[in-house]
């Protein structure tokens, strides 16, 4: 299974990567799941098992290029197969106001992409 760790920052990019991750687990469930951006760079033991445990690859799932999803996985000791950047993949700004969902469709279709190539069945 393919876990993907959004920023889920407070920007509209960085709540975009979390709502595409609901999204991708609801098209493809059993073969993408939700790794806790917050529990592994503060070291919380059960959150960095399940993300070691429960996951065959990880995708780091970066609103902007500060990469903060990346560096969570590799404060727990994980690097991703691949780590994308919304406002580079998709063209979009970075602004403050998290209620903008443009390009979510967009990077939902990017996320169910990488689920089909990595996804270990």
């Amino acid at each position: 299974m393919l876990g993907v760790l959004p920023c889920s920052g407070a920007c509209n990019v960085g709540q975009l990567t979390g709502k595409a991750v609901v999204k991708a687990i609801t098209a493809r469930p059993g073969k993408v799941g939700f790794v806790c951006a917050l529990g592994l760079p503060l070291g919380i033991p059960g959150i960095i098992k399940k993300a070691k445990d429960n996951f065959d690859v990880h995708i780091a799932l970066n609103g902007c290029n500060i990469e903060c999803a990346t560096k969570a996985l590799a404060a727990a000791g994980l690097t991703p197969v691949e780590s994308i950047e919304v406002t580079a993949a998709l063209g979009i700004k970075k602004n403050e106001d998290m209620t903008d969902e443009a390009g979510l469709d967009q990077l939902v279709e990017i996320i169910l992409e990488r689920v089909d190539r990595f996804a270990v069945e």
